[in-house]
């Protein structure tokens, strides 16, 4: 599942599926939209078909999504259309180069095939960031990174073993 080819073809069926635990989405979100101020820029890594980013962009100025499926970022575009402080690009995170005030990465650390350089990419965006806000789970290692006050105030992000 760590090839594009995999997503482009399932993307479409993939963005009628409803969450699949509706109750923990929306926990997850009333915390994420909680960190977002209207005046940041905010970066979802992994965003197939933009739902998190939809979810975020009434409370930023600015929403990009990130995904290396054309065909989940061609679905999040269309989902998108009209709301032009929202953006995708078609993409890795080396393809990204501007600063953002707060980072997420939802339900994606258990599909990458390397957990140490996907880590190592997210931190290099990451520690640029006011805040991070990253759940996922690993397949080789439970992890989760944290948005404490902590670590805005160092402005770094806190990764951890669970």
């Amino acid at each position: 599942m760590h090839d594009a080819s995999f997503w482009d073809q399932i993307a479409p069926a993939y963005s009628q599926q409803p969450v699949a635990d509706p109750a923990a989405w929306q926990r997850k979100l009333r915390v994420h939209k909680a960190l977002i101020k209207p005046t940041d820029a905010v970066l979802d890594v992994g965003c197939g078909t933009g739902s998190l980013c939809l979810e975020l962009a009434p409370h930023a100025k600015r929403v990009h999504g990130v995904d290396f499926s054309a065909e989940m970022v061609a679905i999040a575009r269309g989902k998108a259309a009209g709301l032009d402080h929202v953006t995708f690009t078609q993409g890795t995170l080396d393809d990204l180069d501007r600063a953002y005030d707060v980072v997420s990465a939802y339900s994606l650390l258990h599909l990458v095939p390397d957990l140490d350089v996907a880590l190592a990419a997210l931190y290099a965006i990451a520690i640029r960031a006011r805040c991070s806000v990253v759940s996922s789970f690993s397949n080789s290692r439970p992890l989760a990174v944290s948005s404490s006050r902590r670590c805005r105030r160092s402005r770094a992000p806190c990764f951890w073993r669970t």
